[in-house]
């Protein structure tokens, strides 16, 4: 049995809306886009979404909207490094708080005492599909005239406190990945906002800076989303609230099944939140990387989210030297990604969670696995 972390399987619909578009003759800023667009804000419940050409696009895009040039940015570590090089790409400095342990998103209770008079804004990471504690950012970040621009990238569909993520920051932005829940087929990404002048501004942003034709209000990008990958997107919308309810009945089987493994602990869905399972991600107390192995050598394909937080990787570890976050570190040695997919059936879960028992019995039980543990 071979069982892969993520699976993307385009539908007959899909392939259909590609030759549609192909035969429209019209690939970039054409009506497939202005569509997605108009669709995700509504179901996001925001005013505005702008179309993009990637997360990371998202990302620096309305970094700039906010002019952070020269400001401090307040993140995390624990994430993709995509979310740090954005800072840095749009002239600001990311400034590193560490996470809760049990969530892994960002520690408000430290995010107040890491603000300076540079501070410009805050990117919280709704990390593997958990949003953010928003309330109480936007409480911290109102008195300095801060920004939040959050980075729910894997989070498409979550909710916080019964409201759609998309509809609450200044700024909030997603990948259309292929692996994330609401995806197209290639690279992607989409921003909501409620601010017109935002909205204004990073559509001119994405095209060069061009407000018309033939004037260029600002010096920009070409970080346009094209109309293929627009239109797909659109079909992955539809059955986006669909497959999240898959992935959460999915989630809710792990639970079921490890709630009373050792050494295992789970992943934690706040009351307030409505938690979309981008990933399934479990802590090992001990032995994660030989755990991985042995999930490997069964044909269960899993992943490190992320093995080295980003202040420790090489293109920032020199100038982040004094930087500590602990529990974000400690983290990175003992999470592991488990299958999490929509197409993952019963037989498979229990496949999965029999060898979850069988290597943590012999672990807890001081055997060693090598000589003494066969496969599953």
């Amino acid at each position: 049995m071979k069982i892969k972390r993520t699976v993307v399987r385009p539908s007959i619909k899909e392939y259909l809306k590609a030759i549609e578009v192909l035969h429209s003759g019209r690939y970039i800023l054409g009506e497939e886009l202005k569509s997605l667009e108009e669709e995700f804000a509504k179901y996001c419940g925001s005013r505005y979404c702008v179309g993009v050409n990637s997360g990371t696009s998202a990302l620096i895009l309305s970094l700039l909207a906010t002019d952070v040039k020269g400001k401090e940015v307040i993140t995390v570590p624990n994430s993709f490094v995509a979310t740090a090089n954005a800072i840095k790409l749009a002239g600001g400095k990311p400034v590193f708080v560490d996470v809760e342990d049990y969530t892994f998103n960002i520690d408000v209770g430290l995010v107040e005492e890491a603000i300076t008079n540079k501070t410009k804004a805050i990117v919280p990471v709704d990390l593997y599909g958990h949003p953010c504690p928003l309330d109480e950012l936007k409480e911290i970040a109102k008195y300095s005239d801060i920004k939040i621009i959050e980075d729910a990238c894997q989070a498409a569909g979550s909710e916080y406190k019964n409201k759609k993520i998309g509809s609450i920051s200044d700024l909030t932005c997603f990948s259309l990945f292929p692996s994330k829940n609401a995806h197209c087929f290639g690279d992607g990404g989409l921003i909501t906002t409620n601010d017109y002048i935002y909205y204004e501004k990073i559509k001119a942003l994405r095209n060069q800076g061009r407000t018309s034709k033939d004037n260029a209000e600002y010096i920009g990008y070409n970080f346009r989303l094209n109309e293929i990958n627009a239109g797909l997107a659109r079909e992955q919308l539809k059955k986006l609230d669909k497959n999240n309810e898959k992935r959460r009945q999915i989630a809710k089987d792990y639970n079921e099944e490890l709630k009373d493994i050792p050494l295992l602990h789970l992943p934690v869905e706040e009351a307030w939140a409505k938690h979309v399972y981008h990933l399934y991600t479990v802590v090992v107390e001990k032995g994660r990387d030989e755990l991985k192995k042995y999930l490997a050598e069964n044909g269960i394909e899993t992943s490190i989210n992320y093995p080295t937080p980003i202040h420790r990787q090489n293109a920032y570890k020199f100038e982040y030297q004094q930087t500590q976050c602990p529990v974000a570190e400690e983290l990175s040695n003992m999470i592991l990604s488990l299958p999490m997919h929509p197409y993952l059936t019963p037989s498979e879960i229990e496949f999965i969670c029999d060898c979850l028992r069988v290597w943590t019995c012999y672990k807890k039980n001081g055997f060693d696995k090598n000589s003494n543990m066969q496969k599953a």
